[in-house]
């Protein structure tokens, strides 16, 4: 762990590789207004240069008022994205700045994708929102940009496609024949040769219902939508069924031979429990037949959940809690694909001095896919009660040398635990004191083994939300505890797995 600061609750980060073994860091510092003091104009932005130990090598502040959304190494240069909200307008713009990796300096001329109308409401919290996916060769980028939600009008977004040098190659504005408050925006994925994936689930009405009842018969209450642009050609539409069952979520994992892979997960039975997962394989270029095919998951799998409450084992409607989504997807170069479903659930509860919301997370179940779609099962079984919505400490995953690598907290006392033993509900109301960080390999045959990488010796604790992935055996990461109302202690980290 580096050097400890003392920052504001809502201070962000984002990482990227630097030269030997380095590791990038900007920091943007926004204070907010308290009954003290007025809130700052502008936010505190620096870079900082880390090197192997977490030692600080080299520190700079940028004269930016972005608010960064990515930190991202592309050949000889840094490209650090950013979203400024104007409060006067009411208008948010997006850009690009590069940087020199070895001395920190600027790299050339800022690149600036748009400028965007924000919602009535004065408030940059409500504003546009934005991500940037790369695609598996990391050729292609993609800035994904939603406008704020608007109830009477239709469902707009812009995207901006990027070579490595985030030059623009094209961009699209896309307004759907569909009001804002009826779709939702599943997930989004570029391909190697720049086309852009969004998946979306339209609705019925403005309930959002997945079932609508009739006289007569129940009906699907919203369609699940595949949509693929390609600079000035037609957009390509599919509708995902699931042979007819009801989607639950659902994500582009792949693309091959000039097709692209879907996985997602199916009811039978809308607002119940997960039967199954499912997989497509789609021509891109609208020819050829695709496949569709559905599959259950195994009973045994259920036993082990069942025993959990996270899922059902008997009758006809067997299957996993619906609080289960997909989580994270990792692919290897030979094609196996590994979905980690997370469960995450918001409970409230009355604790007799009044109602407290907590949130559960629970087991990790890993679907691992070979090329020819053998599935492979894993559970990790856990059961986490955090206090405060906004210390969530999942889960984060990594490839390395073929196998899959998961981390996440627990008591080291369930270090122990079996697939099929039951997960102790393990409370963490206080700033995570008593947990540690487990690391757990899972072997090919889905069996794993588990070890503590950090045991919290230090006051400082990881926070698997703000890890960022930089080389297949490297994380970046920022430990925290609590100070105040309104400040934080954080520190830096490197993990290394060797």
């Amino acid at each position: 762990m580096g050097e400890e600061r003392k920052e504001s609750y809502s201070t962000k980060y984002v990482f990227a590789n630097g030269k030997a073994g380095e590791v990038l860091q900007v920091r943007c510092e926004n204070q907010e207004s308290t009954f003290f003091r007025k809130a700052k104009e502008t936010p505190d932005v620096s870079i900082t240069k880390y090197g192997r130990t977490c030692q600080i090598l080299q520190e700079k502040k940028l004269d930016d008022p972005g608010q960064p959304i990515e930190l991202f190494g592309s050949g000889e240069r840094l490209f650090l994205f950013n979203r400024l909200y104007n409060s006067k307008t009411r208008r948010t713009s997006f850009y690009t700045q590069p940087y020199n990796p070895v001395t920190l300096e600027t790299a050339g001329a800022r690149q600036d994708f748009g400028e965007f109308d924000a919602a009535k409401v004065n408030s940059e919290e409500s504003q546009v929102k934005s991500s940037v996916f790369h695609s598996a060769d990391s050729s292609k980028t993609l800035l994904m940009i939603s406008p704020p939600y608007e109830t009477p009008e239709n469902e707009k977004y812009h995207f901006v496609v990027l070579d490595r040098g985030m030059n623009k190659i094209w961009d699209k504005s896309v307004e759907l024949p569909f009001r804002s408050n009826l779709v939702d925006i599943e997930s989004s994925f570029i391909t190697n040769d720049g086309r852009v994936c969004v998946i979306v689930k339209i609705y019925n009405n403005d309930k959002k219902q997945t079932l609508i009842k009739n006289e007569q018969e129940s009906t699907s209450g919203y369609a699940t939508r595949l949509f693929i642009y390609n600079n000035n050609a037609p957009v390509f539409v599919y509708d995902i069924k699931a042979n007819g069952q009801f989607v639950h979520n659902v994500r582009v994992v792949s693309e091959s031979n000039g097709s692209l892979k879907l996985v997602g997960l199916y009811m039978k039975i809308a607002n119940t429990y997960l039967n199954g997962y499912f997989t497509v394989t789609l021509p891109m270029a609208g020819s050829g037949t695709p496949d569709e095919k559905c599959i259950p998951f195994p009973k045994e799998l259920l036993s082990q959940v069942n025993s959990d409450a996270q899922g059902n084992e008997n009758g006809d409607n067997a299957g996993l809690s619906g609080y289960f989504q997909i989580g994270q997807v990792l692919t290897e170069n030979n094609g196996t694909i590994h979905c980690l479903l997370e469960y995450e659930k918001v409970e409230d509860i009355n604790t007799g001095r009044g109602v407290i919301s907590y949130f559960m997370t629970g087991d990790i179940i890993g679907i691992k896919l070979d090329s020819s779609n053998v599935a492979t099962f894993t559970r990790i079984a856990r059961y986490r009660i955090d206090g405060a919505v906004s210390s969530v400490v999942n889960f984060a995953a990594m490839m390395y040398k073929g196998k899959l690598v998961v981390m996440y907290f627990d008591k080291e006392k369930n270090l122990p635990l079996k697939p099929t033993d039951i997960a102790p509900r393990s409370r963490f109301a206080n700033n995570g004191k008593g947990e540690v960080l487990i690391m757990t390999v899972v072997e090919n045959d889905g069996s794993f083994k588990r070890s503590v990488m950090y045991n919290n010796e230090q006051d400082l604790r990881p926070s698997i939300l703000n890890a960022t992935r930089l080389d297949d055996n490297k994380f970046a990461f920022i430990g925290y505890s609590g100070l105040g109302v309104s400040r934080v202690k954080r520190a830096t980290g490197i993990l290394e797995i060797h």
